[in-house]
């Protein structure tokens, strides 16, 4: 449809601790622990099928996250669940990048991604 698409990534949290880009935010493991992506839809149209991704670590030992949002209303914001399935190294900053993948028609995308490291203490 003509118009403006597209979404933005409003706020990152792991296990309640809110995840600043630029900064190392220290996280106690435990069993459930989860991140939660604030999802804004920036245009004029309904989206569907928006799909979040999330990357902790890097190379060949990063997990890979990813849950998608079934619909968000224009000017609606929606927080999407991501349940970390295993843990990573403690002790050390661990690389976190988070993404909201493009929707059709979106044209401005430098606002989908960012990039977050933790602290991931027992």
């Amino acid at each position: 449809a003509p118009g403006l698409h597209g979404n933005g990534l409003v706020a990152v949290a792991l296990g309640g601790v809110a995840l600043t880009p630029g900064a190392s935010s220290t996280v106690q493991l435990n069993e459930d622990l989860a991140f939660d992506v604030q999802v804004a839809n920036q245009g004029e149209h309904t989206e569907t099928d928006v799909t979040v991704r999330v990357r902790v670590g890097e190379g060949d030992d990063a997990i890979p996250l990813e849950e998608t949002l079934d619909t968000i209303a224009p000017g609606e914001t929606k927080t999407v669940t991501l349940p970390l399935p295993e843990q990573p190294p403690t002790g050390q900053n661990v690389a976190i990048e988070v993404e909201v993948r493009p929707v059709a028609g979106e044209e401005k995308t430098d606002n989908n991604s960012q990039s977050y490291s933790a602290i991931f203490t027992r």
